[in-house]
């Protein structure tokens, strides 16, 4: 199994720092790469990686990531980096628009502090789950306060 059938663009918000309690993320998976860009407040940081360092989980490895009883192990396909143990990427299948279509566990002390990284996934986006939630933050904090990909990684005022 390969990340073939999981190509596109996947976008989320994600925590920053103290400063900066969340910015935009975009995940962009195609044929031999997922790119990643994040909006934090300054600037964009950008990172590349092969999906060759990647190797599928089994679903016992799934389970152990998930919470007991929920059900979605049975619904995830998951990828692993193959030398470390994280990150792991978990991709929930047929997500609806209270779930997400793509899970990034970065592990490690700051991985556990913030939590994963949750992202909607290309067809969720389509259908505008990922605008409520964008809109749904705004009212919630004030709009313009979230770091956007858009605006050069600098909250939209």
């Amino acid at each position: 199994m390969n990340m073939k059938q999981f190509e596109g663009v996947y976008l989320g918000l994600a925590p920053v720092d103290m400063d900066v309690p969340i910015g935009e993320v975009e995940v962009t998976i195609d044929s031999q790469w997922i790119k990643t860009r994040f909006a934090t407040g300054d600037k964009i940081e950008e990172t590349k990686v092969s999906l060759a360092i990647f190797t599928q989980m089994s679903e016992a490895e799934i389970a152990k990531t998930c919470p007991q009883g929920s059900g979605i192990p049975e619904r995830t396909l998951g990828f692993k980096r193959k030398s470390h143990r994280y990150p792991k990427l978990l991709f929930l299948q047929d997500p609806d628009e209270n779930e997400y279509g793509l899970i990034i566990l970065t592990g490690g002390i700051v991985g556990e502090y913030f939590g994963p990284i949750t992202l909607y996934s290309p067809l969720q986006t389509a259908r505008g789950d990922y605008d409520k939630e964008v809109l749904a933050y705004s009212k919630e904090y004030d709009t313009g306060v979230i770091p956007r990909i858009r605006n050069n990684g600098r909250a939209e005022n």
